[in-house]
């Protein structure tokens, strides 16, 4: 397969992700006064969707055709290191410094991944990656498989640092999975129509 079918399809679902998640950090700034946002959490959570969806399709994607048992445990991992990578934009938006990320030093805390959405990445990895719903046809099937990753993998940020606001959990989740869902299933139909077109001589 071509660069160009493939840097195509997570250009599309990169630029999904990113939407879906400047829309949930624009209703965190306008619904919640108390944690004195930033204006610039808004582009930070695009950054944060777009880094998220992006990293669970590209990992999905290079190991589809591996193991079942490479693609299971390759699940902590992508979403470990999804978490990192994408909570470091909201980061710079919080102010909340880098110490967290000396993992070295504090190495009874290195699950916050985790917890900062990197199992919304997990999850999606699960299902895209590891069961191999990431070519599914269906788009119903891409719809449930990234809402319940954003809406079961964000549950833990939203108790831990909110927990009056835990259902914002079910709101993102299915803001930012119905986006990165009708854009994989999109880019499944155009690699389907790619995959089965005459070939020219």
């Amino acid at each position: 397969m071509g660069s160009g079918r493939i840097s195509g399809p997570l250009t599309r679902l990169t630029l999904s992700g990113g939407c879906a998640g400047a829309l949930n950090a624009a209703h965190c700034w306008a619904t919640l006064p108390e944690h004195q946002f930033a204006w610039h959490i808004i582009p930070a959570g695009a950054v944060h969707g777009a880094l998220l969806a992006l990293l669970a399709a590209f990992f999905s994607g290079l190991l589809l055709e591996r193991s079942l048992a490479a693609r299971l445990t390759a699940v902590p991992l992508v979403g470990w290191l999804a978490g990192a990578a994408s909570f470091s934009a909201l980061n710079l938006s919080l102010g909340w410094g880098w110490n967290m990320y000396l993992f070295w030093e504090k190495p009874g805390e290195l699950y916050w991944p985790f917890q900062a959405f990197g199992l919304v990445a997990a999850l999606a990895f699960l299902g895209w990656g590891a069961l191999k719903l990431l070519r599914a046809p269906r788009l119903m099937t891409h719809w449930l498989t990234a809402i319940f990753a954003g809406m079961a993998g964000s549950l833990w940020w939203w108790i831990s640092m909110d927990a009056g606001h835990w259902y914002y959990s079910l709101l993102h989740g299915t803001v930012w999975g119905s986006a990165v869902g009708l854009a994989l299933w999109s880019s499944c139909g155009e690699r389907n129509r790619l995959e089965t077109a005459p070939v020219e001589k």
